[in-house]
């Protein structure tokens, strides 16, 4: 659907709304990138979206049971798939929701090893679901056009060009919590490298400084 309809009155209720009758096609463009000799695959994917109150979430088949683990501020944590309270909250106001905020590390694992992704921003919501397949889903957006208490968003439809940069990495079992951040780290940050000819390279450790500090 194009967007979500209100009951025709001038101004916006939650009375009648639904999903318009008019379809739109999302046209997304996924990029993928693997280097000789790494475990890492690149994938950058692209959307011009023209569709308006909807989420859009990567689901990723892992075909690994049990929990998962994602990354917050200072700690990485193990959840377990679905809502962790069962059905505790499901009469709630606002009932425990599958996917919950992380700061851009995803993943699963057994004894044989794991898969996680690694997002180089942008990307903050995850979750899991049981089930054979082992689903992970993160948010790539969610497209509104108010929340509580404002008149709208400037913008929050996101009607634009949209790219999403991220990895897939495949990890044996020995591979620490420590290095799949670190992995991430450098994906967001990429160490600088420069290719010389071997003729241009100075053969003699330099003489002086490349920094100078004159005058006063």
């Amino acid at each position: 659907p194009r967007e979500m309809v209100f009951d025709g009155t001038l101004h916006e209720t939650y009375a009648g709304i639904a999903e318009s009758s008019e379809l739109v096609t999302l046209r997304i463009h996924t990029f993928v990138t693997l280097d000789a000799g790494s475990d890492i695959l690149k994938i950058r994917t692209e959307l011009d979206n023209i569709a308006k109150d909807f989420r859009l979430r990567l689901a990723i088949p892992t075909g690994m049971k049990g929990g998962y683990f994602i990354s917050q501020s200072g700690t990485i944590l193990t959840r377990t798939p679905g809502r962790e309270n069962g059905s505790l909250s499901d009469h709630f106001i606002e009932s425990e929701r599958v996917g919950k905020n992380f700061d851009g590390l995803l993943g699963k694992r057994d004894d044989q090893g794991g898969i996680a992704l690694l997002s180089a921003g942008g990307l903050h919501e995850a979750g899991g679901i049981p089930g054979a397949e082992g689903e992970l889903f993160v948010t790539l957006l969610r497209a509104f056009r108010r929340t509580v208490q404002t008149n709208g968003e400037i913008d929050g439809q996101l009607n634009k060009h949209l790219v999403w940069n991220y990895a897939l990495r495949c990890f044996p079992a020995e591979t620490t919590d420590n290095a799949l951040f670190t992995d991430m780290q450098n994906l967001r940050a990429p160490l600088s490298y420069y290719q010389l000819p071997a003729r241009k390279i100075q053969k003699t450790v330099c003489d002086r400084s490349f920094l100078e500090l004159k005058g006063n």
